[in-house]
């Protein structure tokens, strides 16, 4: 196994088991998490750095040619994530996001309503993504991704979904 690539579990008061990849090692959390146990630490190694790194303080490059066996590629920097998403056709995710928690809150609010918030988040300073002129995408000071949507309530881009 390239050491470049592997990850480790620590379990509250039991092994470090070593994994050969970032998958795995996420796979493993998920494993061990759904069995009860705790963990003390996950590391897995920095893509760009060639060091261990917390994996719930990882951000993630997910994506590449496959989608039914997605690359995720571990850093310890948001900008390294970024720029290898970029060029390898994949997108930045979190922890929660790689684990296959939470993806995001969408919050649903009027046309006038939206063009406020979006000048409130303007004069805040607060990194948005724009998405199809409806949509704002963000993040809340503990990481969670969040959507403003200037649609009304069960509708989705001017289509009715509810």
């Amino acid at each position: 196994n390239d050491p470049k690539t592997t990850g480790e579990i620590w379990i509250q008061g039991g092994d470090n088991i070593p994994f050969s990849s970032p998958v795995c090692t996420l796979l493993g959390v998920k494993k061990y998490g759904a069995e009860g146990k705790k963990f003390n630490a996950v590391y897995l190694v920095d893509h760009q750095l060639g060091i261990k790194v917390f994996a719930d303080a990882a951000f993630y490059s997910v994506g590449g040619s496959d989608p039914k066996k997605p690359d995720v590629v571990p850093f310890l920097l948001k900008k390294d994530a970024e720029d290898y998403a970029a060029k390898n056709d994949g997108k930045l995710a979190t922890y929660a996001e790689v684990l296959g928690g939470l993806h995001h809150i969408a919050i649903s609010v009027t046309p006038e309503r939206w063009e406020h918030l979006r000048g409130k988040l303007d004069d805040a300073g607060v990194e948005y993504l724009l998405e199809s002129k409806v949509s704002i995408y963000f993040r809340d000071p503990d990481g969670t991704r969040l959507e403003l949507l200037a649609d009304p309530l069960g509708e989705m881009y001017g289509s009715k979904v509810l």
